[in-house]
């Protein structure tokens, strides 16, 4: 474990797994501080804290994990984002800026790391069916419900689905698959214009 918001922290991490299991050729970053907070309400320290935690703690890890993979020529890359990345939220500026810039920083490392054998992907995960905070997400259950009601597939995705997309991009078949951002979402994004209310 580590703080991944701090550069060295990660770097050590990795050194230590590279010590106790020989190489680190897979690595998935998926951490977040999902804050609801107004715009008005972001203080320039909450700002630096999301980023960092979100975002800079991505490049932090494939900062420190390319160098080997590049060595043995294989390596895969996965980030998780979020589907409020892609469509917005209110209350979450940060975090959707966190959230876009990981599908951007995907592609930045794709285009440049293909060529040693190394994949970068992202697993932008719709609506999962996760426990909450119920201070957070008031009539969580009424939300549920509805959004079962919305989304294509009727039902909310489960932490599984998640593992899966991450299984794939993590194996030998998806050596062709680079650079993009994998939306498990149930067909969500067909309809994310009638989402974000329901999300608030």
């Amino acid at each position: 474990m580590a703080d991944v918001s701090d550069a060295d922290a990660v770097q050590k991490m990795v050194d230590t797994a590279t010590q106790k299991f020989g190489a680190v050729d897979i690595i998935v970053s998926n951490v977040s501080l999902r804050r609801k907070q107004p715009f008005f309400d972001i203080s320039i320290e909450d700002w630096h804290q999301v980023i960092n935690t979100n975002l800079n703690s991505a490049f932090y890890l494939a900062k420190a994990a390319v160098a080997g993979m590049k060595e043995r020529g294989w390596g895969r890359i996965i980030h998780i984002s979020g589907f409020d990345g892609t469509i917005g939220a209110s209350h979450r500026a940060h975090n959707v800026t966190c959230k876009g810039g990981l599908d951007a920083l995907v592609k930045g490392l794709a285009t440049e790391l293909g060529q040693y054998g190394i994949t970068a992907n992202a697993i932008s995960p719709g609506t999962i069916d996760t426990n909450r905070i119920a201070q957070d997400y008031p009539n969580l259950e009424a939300k549920y419900e509805l959004l079962k009601k919305l989304i294509p597939v009727r039902r909310l995705g489960a932490c599984e689905d998640i593992a899966e997309a991450c299984l794939y991009l993590a194996s030998e078949n998806s050596g062709f698959v680079n650079g993009q951002v994998m939306q498990v979402n149930g067909g969500a994004l067909t309809i994310s214009s009638h989402l974000e209310p329901i999300l608030e």
